[in-house]
């Protein structure tokens, strides 16, 4: 990641970039929420979202650095009435939390140049992902009824990993474009574990 931002501030400073690029700078901001429910009656509920921000830079027509900033929370909240084997308590509710930090620096590059209307490309590069995650669990105790919370102690790890995206724009307008992307991340350089974290965002970027 230093590396990354050496190479961006010597960029900016000598102004290394195409001439004729009409942007060589590009803001993508790009977001994804889903909501769900399960069980028989509806009492498991999981909200996911999350929220990026990209810088690219381009040096040159087609090809770019990438800066990527990310934050992904998610939540699951049990109603499922569960007994403590063994003891007189049950679980009436639980809460599990976790969100992912995932900074990452790469490389980018156009599939078509920016004057298209529609513009595909791919991005690749090194990420890191931090993930910090607790549970709360509500008990009550069946023979007083009194209830006991108890908080959860946050876990916290920090896992080097690599990226690859698709970014797909559709221009809006001369500055303005309308963002879709397939983003994945794997630990270290595991790329046959590609599904197992795989998000898609919408959003926009912005051309400088």
């Amino acid at each position: 990641m230093r590396v990354s931002l050496l190479i961006l501030f010597i960029c900016l400073q000598q102004g290394f970039f195409c001439k004729e690029a009409k942007a060589l700078v590009e803001l993508t901001t790009t977001f994804y929420y889903r909501q769900q429910y399960g069980g028989a009656n509806q009492e498991i509920s999981s909200l996911d979202r999350i929220y990026t921000a990209s810088l690219a830079v381009y040096l040159f027509s087609l090809t770019g650095i990438e800066l990527s900033l990310s934050q992904e929370r998610k939540e699951v909240i049990s109603h499922t009435v569960t007994p403590i084997s063994g003891t007189t308590f049950r679980i009436n509710k639980m809460e599990q939390y976790q969100t992912n930090y995932i900074a990452s620096a790469g490389i980018r590059q156009l599939l078509l140049p920016r004057e298209f209307s529609f513009r595909p490309s791919l991005s690749a590069g090194y990420a890191q992902k931090t993930v910090r995650s607790y549970s709360n669990y509500y008990l009550e105790e069946t023979l007083t009824l009194q209830n006991l919370f108890i908080a959860g102690e946050v876990k916290e790890i920090i896992i080097p990993s690599s990226f690859l995206s698709l970014l797909l724009q559709w221009k809006l307008t001369a500055g303005i474009s309308l963002s879709g992307v397939v983003k994945s991340i794997v630990p270290g350089l595991e790329w046959d574990k590609w599904k197992n974290d795989l998000t898609y965002q919408v959003g926009l970027s912005f051309g400088f």
